[in-house]
């Protein structure tokens, strides 16, 4: 399917389901408030939120189109109202559903006699503080310092001179509208701080549009280690179109592993990296694991980057002894950090699989509302050992 096309079905149904809550959250704000048809505000009302419903489909699109100040400064506003909404339209029908219940007990009377206002504007008020005030803080911890979590990892038939390698993985940097060179160049230098032998991207390191990355080459040259700088593709790097997002990582000093195997350390340690399933919608080729990790490979230790945490089992299967992913932020943002553990098997952080480990980080950047709540962004280091 064409690119154009799947950006097309994605923003549209984008648009219906968006639009869609933003309706309700536009008819239960005017009855709550009294505002009649026809009225000077409720017009103010519809107006705004169906501006603020369009606004992000719109910004992606204008982003994609072409890249400049103000289509940058439309992506942030539209993304921050995404997280803020988000939080309104949730606390909003909570409050709907409390308040239906206490009708159906016949409590609602006593509970507007007891306050002496009206629960349900109270709860609007209080709708509203609560979810800027979590968007606010999300929005300042996102952009704040990375959390750095210390593992180590031990690996049968590492060579003693490499006990105590240290790997760097970051993931889901979605270099774009929101992460610039300056943010881009704060990882670096934080990666930097790590000292590390080995660092490794699995994937997402551009949002959506290979094109962002131009501008940030100079800044990706600054991550640097003895071992080298590796990436593997997410879902984002073929949203923003692969080739052209590897060509450029590539000028920015990055190997892009698409389905292959490397020796590093004089053959003492193997890195895989396998493409990200998104990529069989695109070129409908579906990447089979053991065409990658044959046999040859199964009798030294092995990394392997997979964007998405699935599959742990299989690669510990092939001879993998760690596979490092990333794709889901940690959920980035409470309440989705519990829904995406309904969704992935494997959870954020450390996972022992069979005789090997998993290590889910949850990433850099973020993706839509540059907010995170319950999840700070996060760079893992890890120190193989020897048996």
């Amino acid at each position: 399917m064409p690119r154009w096309l799947q950006f097309t079905i994605f923003v549209t149904a984008m648009i219906a389901v968006y639009g869609g809550s933003h309706l309700y959250l536009y008819r239960r704000i005017a009855r709550v408030l009294g505002l009649e048809p026809g009225t000077r505000w409720r017009r103010v009302l519809r107006a705004a939120l169906f501006g603020l419903a369009l606004s992000f489909p719109l910004a992606m699109g204008l982003n994609r189109w072409h890249v400049c100040w103000p289509t940058q400064v439309l992506y942030c506003v539209a993304a921050c109202w995404m997280g803020l909404y988000l939080y309104l339209l949730m606390f909003t029908i909570d409050l709907h559903l409390l308040e239906w219940l206490l009708r159906k007990l016949a409590l609602w009377p006593r509970l507007e006699a007891l306050l002496r206002v009206r629960p349900d504007r109270a709860g609007v008020a209080l709708v509203a503080a609560t979810s800027l005030g979590l968007g606010t803080y999300g929005l300042i911890r996102a952009a704040g310092p990375l959390e750095v979590s210390e593992v180590e990892v031990p690996m049968p038939g590492l060579p003693a001179e490499l006990d105590g390698t240290t790997v760097v993985q970051l993931t889901d940097v979605h270099i774009g509208a929101i992460i610039s060179s300056e943010r881009l160049e704060r990882v670096a230098r934080e990666v930097a701080a790590l000292e590390p032998d080995l660092v490794v991207i699995t994937g997402d390191l551009v949002d959506e549009d290979a094109d962002h990355v131009v501008v940030t080459e100079q800044s990706l040259k600054k991550l640097h280690a003895p071992l080298g700088v590796f990436a593997s593709t997410g879902n984002h790097e073929f949203y923003a179109g692969v080739d052209g997002a590897v060509e450029h990582f590539e000028h920015g000093g990055i190997r892009t592993l698409r389905n292959e195997v490397v020796a590093l350390a004089g053959g003492g340690l193997l890195l895989a990296g396998i493409d990200d399933p998104t990529g069989a919608r695109f070129d409908g080729v579906e990447v089979r694991f053991a065409d990658v990790l044959t046999p040859q490979t199964r009798d030294r230790p092995m990394i392997v980057l997979y964007h998405q945490p699935r599959h742990f089992d299989e690669f510990v299967a092939l001879g993998a002894d760690l596979v490092l992913a990333g794709h889901t932020h940690g959920g980035q943002f409470w309440p989705i950090s519990w829904i995406q553990k309904l969704i992935y098997p494997w959870e954020p952080g450390l996972s022992r699989v069979g005789a090997g480990y998993g290590y889910v980080s949850r990433g850099v950047g973020t993706w839509g509302p540059p907010m995170r709540v319950g999840a700070p962004p996060e760079l893992v280091r890890i120190t193989l050992r020897s048996n």
